[in-house]
C-alpha cells in the first residue's frame, strides 16, 4: 500500500497519493502507532504535504517518523536516513538552511556506511546537498556534489529517469549562476528530454526545469522561447496542483516579464495580478529557490 502511494506521488497524484498513505498509517497504527510501517507512510506522506505546501504537517510527520525509526531501527539505518533527507528539503525550502546541511551530512554518513557510496539514494542526498551549496553561492563545492551524484545515477542500470533529469537540472542551474548560459541551455534541455521520454514525469521537476529553461531564453534574448516554456510550465503545474498554489506565483511572475518582452501588457498584467492574489490568500509564500525568479535576476545584472 506504501508503494502505491509513494507511486501515485511520483505520478503528481497527490489526491490519491494522500489518500493510501492515510489510510495505511491508520491500518498499520491500529495495532502499533510506533510502527516502523507506519513510520515509513508518514514520511511519504510528509512529502506530498510538503509539495502542496502545507509545510507545518509535513514537519510533523517527518519528526515523527524519525522518532520511530531511530527508536525501532536505532541511528544508523538507511530508512532513518530518508526521512532526515526529506526533513532537510523541507528546511532548505522554508529557509533553514544551515539546520539543513546538518541533517543531509547525518544523512550521506548513513546511506554510505550503510548501503556504499554508489548508491542512488546517496547520490540523492548529495543532489540535494549540492542544492543547499548552490543556493549559498558555495560554487565550489555545489558542482562536485552535482557531479558525483550523476556520475552514481549513469552508472546505475536502466533508462535515465527523474532523478537524472533533476541532477541536470540543478547542474544547468549552477551553470547559470556562473554565467556559463550556452552550458545550462544543454543540461537543461537534456534534462526536458529525459523527462519528456520518460512514462511519468515527476510534475514538480518538469515544471521547475521548464521554468528555469524559460527564464534562461529570457535572459538571452529568445522572448518567444522563453514565452514557450513558462506557457508549458504553468500548465504542468496547475494540472497538478490546482490553480491557486503558491508555486505558480514565480512561474506567473516570470512569465507576466517575458509577456511583457512580446509587447504583450494585457496578458502580463493579468499574469502579476494573478501572482500577487495568490501570494496573498496563500498561507506559505512561494517556495524559496524553488524556481528562478526572472526579475530577481535582471534587477542583479543591472548592479547598484
Amino acid at each position: 500500500m506504501v508503494a502505491r502511494g509513494e507511486q501515485l506521488y511520483n505520478q503528481g497524484d497527490y489526491a490519491g497519493a494522500e489518500f493510501i498513505l492515510r489510510d495505511a498509517i491508520h491500518q498499520a497504527g491500529d495495532t502499533d502507532p510506533n510502527d516502523v510501517g507506519v513510520a515509513t507512510a508518514q514520511t511519504h506522506l510528509g512529502s506530498v504535504y510538503r509539495d502542496l505546501g502545507r509545510y507545518g504537517e509535513a514537519e510533523a510527520l517527518y519528526l515523527r517518523s524519525i522518532r520511530t525509526f531511530e527508536a525501532r531501527k536505532g541511528a544508523s539505518d538507511p530508512a532513518l536516513a530518508i526521512s532526515l533527507n526529506n526533513l532537510a528539503v523541507l528546511w532548505i525550502e522554508t529557509g533553514r538552511r544551515d539546520g539543513a546541511e546538518s541533517l543531509l551530512r547525518r544523512c550521506l554518513s548513513i546511506q554510505t556506511k550503510a548501503l556504499g557510496r554508489n548508491c542512488p539514494d546517496v547520490a540523492m542526498t548529495l543532489n540535494n546537498l549540492g542544492s543547499l551549496y548552490r543556493m549559498q553561492r558555495r560554487w565550489p563545492d555545489a558542482e562536485p556534489s552535482f557531479q558525483e551524484a550523476l556520475t552514481i545515477l549513469q552508472s546505475d542500470r536502466g533508462l535515465p529517469d527523474a532523478r537524472v533529469a533533476d541532477v541536470m537540472g540543478n547542474l544547468g542551474r549552477l551553470s547559470q549562476d556562473r554565467g556559463r548560459y550556452s552550458e545550462a541551455v544543454s543540461y537543461f534541455e537534456r534534462a526536458l528530454k529525459i523527462l519528456d521520454l520518460s512514462t511519468h514525469p515527476k510534475p514538480a521537476i518538469l515544471a521547475k526545469t521548464l521554468n528555469d529553461l524559460g527564464v534562461l531564453h529570457s535572459l538571452m534574448g529568445r522572448p518567444r522561447e522563453a514565452e514557450s516554456c513558462l506557457k508549458r510550465a504553468l500548465a504542468v503545474e496547475e494540472a497538478c496542483l490546482g490553480p491557486a498554489h503558491s508555486a505558480l506565483a514565480g512561474i506567473l511572475s516570470n512569465r507576466a516579464v517575458v509577456l511583457r518582452q512580446l509587447k504583450r501588457a494585457v496578458e502580463a498584467k493579468s499574469h502579476e495580478q494573478r501572482a500577487k492574489s495568490i501570494l496573498e490568500k496563500s498561507a506559505q509564500t512561494a517556495r524559496l529557490g524553488y524556481t528562478v525568479d526572472l526579475r530577481e535576476l535582471q534587477s542583479s545584472r543591472k548592479g547598484p
